[in-house]
This record gives structure tokens, C-alpha cells and sequence, in this order.
């Protein structure tokens, strides 16, 4: 707090208020106000400025001035991706509400005047996407559209005029991609880290393509063959089970005070996992 003819002054903003700069119209959350400076968090950043040049330069974050169709806002136990406002409420595309992602138009989100709306922090953002995916849906921040994600869908590629051609495909997060016959199948979840019989015949396929075409090069045939057969997952070595009945039964008959018995334990359990 700084002092004008002797009288105190206080800072104008508070510990926990939102923002907006009036030039650049960046917002910020302020953290903290320490020896007449604000420390001020801007996504992940943060920064320390003088109180005078905020109080100068930013005023209050105001929801009917500044909340844009797409920003993603928070109140209390809702964090909701704003479209705009109707008979004074807020209208949100979806929401995720007491940690129930709710995947509709809703003008009962909260009311236009609440003054606990507030932008969402990086974590909240984060929060609301994840619930958006685990929930199979994925919002376009461009078109302002939510989308149901389908757990499977297929795009047709092939080859014209005996050329390959290049093509970039969209995966979606949580969802891999696999080829099937002629066209690329983009499936929901993790991609299977096991070596398959599809997998054995799509090798013996692209080998024999490689085979086809002479000006490949012997060489160039060869490696892209042996670097195909590393693509195989090793195999990993486990213990047998008598060797693992062996390390229980010493585990076990060491003395229960032993500084060891811990050691041998904890690696017993390490290679179960194997």
C-alpha cells in the first residue's frame, strides 16, 4: 500500500480478480500484491508489475463486455465453453458440471450477471478437455461445433497410376490408425503394442512390392527388409517359475529384521510385473 500526501492508497485490484489490459486486451488473474507490485498469472506465466501501471492500464474482466463466442469460462463447480447470452443467462455448447460432462446447448449455465464468472484457468481448460474426450466428443474451436467422435472411422486410400500417393490424415486424440485392406480405419484407443498375423502379411505384402520393382536397388531392398523385420516387438525375458518359487522361499527365510529381506521383496514383486 503506497502513501499520496501522507494518505494511504490502496491498490485497486484484489487477490483473485481478473483482468483485462485495455491495449492489448490480455487477461490475467492476480495472484498475489506484495510490496505494492501485483504478481499477475497469464496462462501458464506469470509476471510482476507495478500497481500503478496495472491500475493504469487494466480494469475488471467483465463477462458482458468481454466473454467471446468460444472461451471457455468457469463458475463455482462449472467449467463451460461460452456461445452467448439470452434474457440474461448464459448460454454454454457444452459443460462440465460437479464433474458430469453434459454435451448440449444449455441457457441455464448461470446467470449473466454472476460475479464469479470468471475465465477458466489453464487447468480448468485442461479438465474440460479431457472430460470433452472420454466422453467421445472433440469441440472445434474454429467452427464453433461439438462433434461426436465415432469409434471407428474409415477414410478409402489407395494407389493411382501405379504411384503412391500422399495423403495426411487426422487422428484424433485417444485414437489410432490402422490399415485394412484398402482403407486406413481409425479406432478408438491405444494402438495394440502385440505383432499380429495382420501385421505378419502386411510385412510379406510390402516385400513383395519392394520385390516387384527392380530399380529399388539390392541394397536398398535389403535394408528396407531387415528394417521392416526389427519392427517385430522382442521378446522380453521373464523368470521361470521355479525360479520365482526359489526368490520367494529366500525372501521369505531371511530374518525378518534383515536389511536385505526388504531388497529381495521389492524385486520379487518388481519381476511379477514382467
Amino acid at each position: 500500500m503506497k502513501e499520496i500526501n501522507g494518505e494511504k492508497v490502496k491498490p485497486k485490484f484484489h487477490k483473485g480478480d481478473w483482468i483485462i489490459h485495455q491495449g492489448t486486451e490480455n487477461i490475467y488473474q492476480v495472484v498475489a500484491i506484495i510490496d505494492n507490485q501485483y504478481q499477475l498469472k497469464y496462462g501458464d506465466n506469470y509476471t510482476v508489475q507495478k500497481c500503478d501501471d496495472v491500475d493504469r492500464c487494466a480494469r475488471l474482466w467483465d463477462i458482458t463486455k468481454d466473454a467471446k463466442d468460444g472461451d471457455v469460462l468457469a463458475v463455482e463447480n462449472i467449467i463451460f465453453i461460452y456461445e452467448r447470452t439470452l434474457a440474461k443467462h448464459i448460454v454454454s455448447y457444452c459443460k462440465l458440471i460437479n464433474n458430469i460432462f453434459e454435451p448440449f446447448d444449455d441457457a441455464r449455465t448461470c446467470c449473466e450477471g454472476n460475479s464469479k464468472v470468471h475465465p477458466a484457468t489453464k487447468e480448468q481448460r485442461d479438465t474440460l478437455e479431457k472430460a470433452i474426450a472420454d466422453a467421445g466428443w472433440e469441440f472445434d474451436f474454429e467452427s464453433k461445433e461439438l462433434k461426436k467422435i465415432e469409434n471407428e472411422i474409415e477414410i478409402p486410400f489407395g494407389s493411382k497410376d501405379s504411384e503412391l500417393q500422399e495423403v495426411t490424415y487426422f487422428i484424433p486424440k485417444g485414437f489410432h490408425a490402422e490399415i485394412d485392406d484398402e482403407k486406413v480405419v481409425i479406432k478408438k484407443g491405444e494402438k495394440p503394442t502385440t505383432w499380429s498375423e495382420e501385421d505378419d502379411e502386411m510385412q510379406k505384402n510390402i516385400e513383395v512390392r519392394l520385390h516387384t520393382h527392380p530399380e529399388i536397388g539390392i541394397s536398398e531392398f535389403m535394408k528396407s527388409c531387415y528394417w521392416l523385420k526389427s519392427l517385430h516387438p522382442q521378446k522380453q525375458w521373464k523368470p521361470s517359475d521355479e525360479q520365482m518359487d526359489a526368490l520367494d522361499y529366500y525372501a521369505n527365510s531371511l530374518c525378518t529384521y534383515c536389511d536385505r529381506q526388504d531388497d529381495l521383496r521389492s524385486l520379487f514383486n518388481d519381476l511379477k510385473k514382467l
